[in-house]
């Protein structure tokens, strides 16, 4: 007879389950190792938001948001575009731009905007016998990008090309239907939408059996990630989605070893391996081009780099009565994309020039306060907490640190 063994009443707000490494939000806390208690059950709805008006570039330097892939060059845009139409007035203010001759930062743009993100996480664990769990990971992003505007760079001095040459002038009273002839939204947008559901199965083991150290932990899973992301936003000049395109492959190890009977030190190291994809992509047509906007639309087989993770953290649990801290370091880095082929024949290496496939890298501090409520007399109490997570530095990345409160705990199942 099988007899449900309630340990915790499960309204649990963590951020202790896996999560994929973005570019647009620091990395949140990962998990320790799982508890190899048979037919434990453990079930996590985490929720954290953070925003930021401010990109690292690929120096690491803080930039406004547009310019996270350096400052946009309207000037070179048509530069390699094929079939531009010369009686179309807004392809003849683009011909017009690029046969002016340099001047400084003439044509150049610098975009500004806010960015916001509200995730939702759910995350069940199922243990079976021997060590053996799975595991199931759904994610629910809200994105939104707002107080979208532009600055413009070209020289006031009276050298020519300059601010007020006639043809940028047509280009900037002309902004609007400009890009509304390429289907580009320079605006605001939101987009809620699942990101990668992801399986895990995975093994983790718990000894006790020390002489020195209270215990020695580890778990490691593998998993199945699939394309139930949002498309990527093309049409749209900040080309955002809710994770990553196609089929992927996480594999996760997670270590930890306890002393002093209040001590904990641990270490995660994962690694995303993702699939080759045929996607829809605004693409470089010219190695002179720079910056977030590009207008020239492709079919494109793309190998997409593996994203990796390290992270390590030292814990004083139960340090102070019910109260444990956790100071923790993550590391996360996106190898570089690579397109293989475009059905338009544009050179790869050019393609392959933009600063958006080179990847990314992310370093993140954890700071984890949490008190449990569990006792002798109420055994049954919940444990709450607060996480946050700073961004520190990073290259190609959105500088965007993540809050998150959480109450919760498990179930245990008896046959």
């Amino acid at each position: 007879m099988m007899q449900i063994i309630f340990l915790f009443t499960l309204f649990i707000f963590s951020l202790t389950a896996y999560d994929v490494p973005l570019f647009y939000r620091a990395q949140p806390l990962f998990q320790e190792p799982r508890f190899e208690k048979p037919y434990l059950t453990t079930l996590d709805f985490t929720l954290s938001g953070g925003s930021t008006n401010c990109a690292r570039n690929c120096a690491g330097k803080k930039v406004p948001l547009g310019n996270i892939f350096g400052i946009i060059n309207i000037k070179n845009l048509a530069l390699g575009i094929p079939n531009l139409n010369q009686s179309n007035p807004i392809d003849q203010i683009l011909i017009n731009l690029q046969n002016l001759p340099d001047n400084d930062c003439f044509g150049k743009l610098s975009i500004n905007g806010h960015f916001e993100i509200l995730e939702l996480v759910f995350n069940g664990i199922q243990n079976f016998d021997k060590g053996f769990f799975s595991e199931f990971l759904l994610p629910i992003r809200r994105l939104e990008i707002s107080n979208v505007n532009r600055t413009d760079l070209s020289p006031t001095d009276g050298e020519f090309p300059n601010k007020n040459t006639i043809e940028w002038q047509q280009f900037l009273g002309q902004f609007c239907p400009f890009f509304k002839h390429f289907n580009l939204n320079t605006g605001s947008f939101k987009e809620f939408f699942t990101g990668n559901i992801t399986f895990f199965a995975g093994w983790t083991k718990n000894y006790e059996y020390t002489t020195h150290l209270d215990f020695v932990d580890t778990t490691l899973k593998v998993g199945l990630q699939l394309p139930t992301a949002s498309d990527p936003r093309e049409n749209h000049i900040f080309n955002l989605s809710t994770g990553y395109e196609g089929f992927g492959v996480p594999v996760v190890w997670q270590f930890s070893i306890g002393a002093y009977e209040w001590l904990t030190v641990g270490a995660q190291v994962d690694g995303l391996f993702l699939f080759n994809d045929i996607v829809p992509m605004r693409i470089k047509t010219d190695k002179n081009q720079s910056g977030l906007i590009k207008i020239f639309k492709d079919n494109v087989k793309i190998d997409q780099g593996t994203a990796w993770h390290i992270g390590t953290y030292l814990k004083a649990d139960h340090i102070i009565r019910g109260f444990s801290f956790l100071l923790g370091y993550s590391y996360d880095r996106k190898e570089a994309d690579r397109v293989i082929k475009t059905c338009s024949k544009i050179d790869p290496e050019i393609v392959n020039s933009d600063p958006s496939l080179q990847g990314w890298s992310m370093h993140t501090l954890h700071l984890n306060i949490e008190y449990d409520f569990e006792s002798e007399s109420n055994p049954h109490g919940p444990r709450i907490g607060f996480v946050y997570n700073r961004q520190l530095a990073g290259k190609n990345v959105f500088s965007t640190s993540l809050e998150s409160g959480y109450i919760g705990t498990d179930l245990c199942w008896k046959f």
